[in-house]
């Protein structure tokens, strides 16, 4: 039976809004060899993901407080511009389970946290537990933004924004709570907000910049000539 000029337009609009929805981890790998697997393929990212942000986390310095009590509580470190990178390039189906398993191997004792910290203490009791676990709506987050196709356009960038803040929501009462029982005389906007959103805001400039520019460069370049790409 032949096919109306309407249905050809419905099915090239399909078409073109799943490949707009195909993570960028995934559109950039080619569909051969093991990869040509979808369970394979996505441990694959999910694994390499988990040591991209323990290696990122690596990158951390801590901020001193001038309070009655010398100490450093949380550090700046590459881990949310990880996190950011992760949610937009998984996709939330691929992220939050690579979150799960960050989490799990740090808290096991694998040196993965900020400045190699690990064990389930820095992933419960620790004052920057809350951070860590923050991680999760993030990526939901922006793995989200991801799946409607708003990781290339001029929402990328606000998104990412969001998705960052949703660290705090989670990390603020946690790191209030901690501060409390350890009896630390500083506020928590001082010690888990106001120092760290300079850095925060060139984390994000440079993911807003670093992800349109790689979803040009695979268009251009990479494996997958078909829009109708598979996830």
């Amino acid at each position: 039976m032949l096919r109306s000029r309407t249905e050809y337009v419905l099915e090239d609009f399909r078409l073109t809004l799943h490949a707009y929805s195909t993570p960028l981890a995934v559109a950039a790998i080619p569909e051969r060899g093991p990869f040509i697997i979808p369970w394979l393929r996505d441990l694959f990212l999910v694994a390499l993901a988990v040591l991209l942000l323990a290696a990122l986390a690596q990158i951390s310095f801590d901020v001193p407080f001038s309070t009655g009590r010398s100490g450093e509580i949380v550090p700046i470190t590459g881990q949310t511009f990880g996190v950011l990178l992760i949610g937009v390039t998984l996709g939330s189906r691929r992220s939050v389970p690579t979150i799960f398993a960050y989490l799990a191997t740090g808290g096991l004792g694998a040196p993965f946290f900020a400045g190699g910290a690990s064990g389930l203490s820095a992933l419960f009791t620790g004052a920057t537990a809350g951070y860590l676990w923050g991680f999760i709506p993030a990526v939901l987050f922006a793995g989200w933004l991801t799946e409607r196709g708003l990781d290339r356009g001029p929402w990328l960038l606000a998104g990412m924004a969001l998705s960052n803040a949703l660290i705090y929501v989670v990390g603020l009462p946690v790191l209030a709570l901690w501060l409390e029982n350890n009896s630390v005389d500083v506020s928590v906007w001082d010690a888990g907000l106001w120092p760290f959103i300079p850095g925060d805001l060139a984390k994000l400039t440079a993911a807003a910049v670093a992800v349109p520019a790689a979803w040009t460069a695979v268009e251009r370049f990479g494996p997958r000539t078909s829009r109708a790409w598979h996830d």
